[in-house]
């Protein structure tokens, strides 16, 4: 059996398997849509608003992650006790759909 030299392609029947996880996440076409299940999102309408609410000692654990200036992710099963907190902290947040 001879070695290959390292970055040669097999010629056999079986093929190196492709990375489960893509190294970079390709960005959407123009004019495409994506749809996240199972997720919370909190949207305030000032940069400002989220930073605050983000340094909030009772909110911020509830926050997965921001994506993006006035938006973030919260868990499902967080979103009842996210509304409590906004509420003790004098927000009334408008809420889309089921908490």
């Amino acid at each position: 059996m001879a070695n290959k030299k390292q970055g040669e392609k097999s010629s056999g029947a079986t093929a190196a398997a492709a990375p489960l996880v893509p190294d970079e996440i390709p960005p959407l076409p123009p004019g495409e849509v994506s749809l996240h299940h199972g997720l919370t999102v909190i949207e305030v309408s000032d940069p400002a608003d989220l930073t605050a609410l983000l340094a909030n000692s009772r909110i911020a654990p509830l926050v997965l992650a921001r994506i993006g200036p006035t938006s973030a992710v919260v868990s499902p099963k967080s979103a009842p006790r996210l509304l409590l907190a906004l509420a003790k902290a004098g927000h009334t947040p408008n809420v889309i759909g089921e908490p």
